[in-house]
């Protein structure tokens, strides 16, 4: 695709270097030279110095032929006008990076189809959106759906008790139904077979249908305590997203915000949540706030260091689970070595719906996991395809890949060898990002790749 990106921050840098991994042509506008500059040194792309709603500038980075723009400056207001100018100039696809809730409340005014925007992200909710699924099920790290809900996905981390610490996988009977997909295990990543061995630590990645995946995960690690309070630190957006939506539960919410006039703004909007101000990286406050008593600490602040240090202080305290938001990706694996439950980038989340929109028609959504160095793809196999008509033992599948997941007629299976795929069904897919490209290939229509 030739993908057109208005901002040169830390979201619009991040998804340009993970588009660029699936060979698409990026152009990059900006209005900061230096932005650019190390951007260019970095990755092999086009920058452009300009507006990104300039017309002009707009012009220069061929948007008429451009299939897809992201519009992800700081600026909701530039996002918007730029994505609507670029619809109208020609793009094929147009998304928007929106923070302020005005313009997210489609009740009042629809933006998004006001402005022919194909799609507003606000990382913030979809952040938040994260964590609501972490609280539903605080025990699996990660919660992914596919094929309309048949095929779920779920991370968890074998602890040191497990009866499975030492065994092959083969040796393992998991239910009917489900698979292990990954395991990562300090600095290295598995797409295991039957001979690898589970060791205390591993973050297994398994993947099944639903009804299953519960009594799995029991096996793997005992369930945790149920959640009853809580308490989240910042008020930003994501914060008060998070509230507003626990408040429709039966969870005891303490929302905890450093600027006082937030406070004020934010106990206005909040009915049920108690508004404190404070520091939450002060141990004083924390202690005087009885965090320890809490069930799960969230930090969703906009700056990382308050983050990390009110969840390390958090977990010395005696907090049972801790969440915590990191704007950079690489400081995912490290919080986790430190024992904080659950670390979300916003960029990431991001850039797993922004990837949904680039892929091509055979895929029908995509998800990053272990930082976007592990790809879980749903594809519909095309009738023409190298996949279709033959046993799952005679396709040479890409070393680091797995089918995990087979869905036919409705029906889902975990496949074996001896499974056929049949042009239109679905089929669940695991591989190291470095090989997803050669993995797709096998799934297109011979017809469209001889074009």
């Amino acid at each position: 695709m030739n993908i057109i990106i208005v901002g040169a921050g830390t979201v619009g840098s991040n998804i340009a270097e993970l588009l660029l991994q699936e060979n698409h042509d990026i152009t990059v506008i900006d209005i900061d030279k230096g932005r650019l500059q190390d951007l260019g040194e970095l990755l092999d792309i086009r920058t452009l110095h300009g507006y990104g709603t300039s017309t002009e500038v707009l012009a220069a980075a061929g948007i008429a032929e451009a299939q897809l723009l992201l519009a992800v400056t700081n600026n909701d207001e530039v996002n918007m006008i730029s994505a609507f100018t670029a619809k109208q100039m020609g793009a094929r696809k147009t998304v928007a990076r929106v923070r302020n809730r005005c313009y997210l409340d489609a009740t009042k005014l629809n933006y998004r189809r006001f402005l022919g925007i194909d799609l507003i992200i606000s990382p913030e909710i979809l952040t938040a959106v994260e964590i609501v699924r972490f609280l539903d099920n605080p025990d699996a790290m990660a919660l992914a759906h596919y094929a309309h809900g048949k095929v779920q996905l779920r991370q968890l981390v074998l602890s040191a008790s497990s009866r499975f610490v030492g065994q092959q996988l083969r040796n393992i009977s998991l239910p009917e139904g489900v698979l292990v997909v990954s395991i990562a295990r300090e600095k290295a990543l598995i797409i295991p077979k039957g001979d690898d061995q589970l060791l205390p630590g591993d973050k297994i990645t398994i993947i099944g249908i639903p009804e299953r995946m519960t009594e799995v995960q029991r096996m793997f690690k005992p369930p945790s305590p149920e959640v009853e309070t809580i308490m989240i630190a910042g008020g930003g957006e994501t914060g008060l997203f998070l509230a507003e939506t626990l408040e429709q539960r039966d969870y005891k919410v303490k929302l905890v915000e450093a600027n006082r006039e937030r406070c004020h703004y934010l106990s206005e909007i909040l009915t049920r949540t108690a508004v404190v101000h404070g520091d939450v990286t002060k141990l004083p406050f924390l202690l005087e706030e009885r965090v320890k008593n809490v069930d799960v600490f969230i930090a969703v602040t906009g700056d990382d260091e308050t983050n990390v240090m009110s969840s390390v202080l958090a977990k010395e305290i005696g907090v049972k689970q801790c969440v915590t938001k990191v704007g950079r990706p690489d400081y995912v694996a490290v919080l986790r070595k430190m024992g904080i439950d659950l670390v979300l980038s916003p960029r990431m989340v991001t850039a797993n719906k922004v990837l949904s929109l680039v892929k091509r028609g055979i895929i029908k959504s995509v998800s990053l996991i272990e930082e976007g160095k592990i790809e879980v793809i749903e594809f519909q196999a095309m009738g023409d395809s190298k996949v279709v008509g033959k046993p799952l033992s005679q396709i040479a599948f890409p070393k680091g890949t797995l089918v995990a997941a087979l869905v036919k007629h409705g029906e889902v299976r975990v496949p074996r060898g001896t499974d056929v795929i049949e042009a239109g069904d679905i089929v669940i897919a695991v591989g190291l990002t470095e090989v997803i490209d050669d993995l797709e290939t096998l799934f297109h229509s011979q017809t469209e790749i001889r074009v």
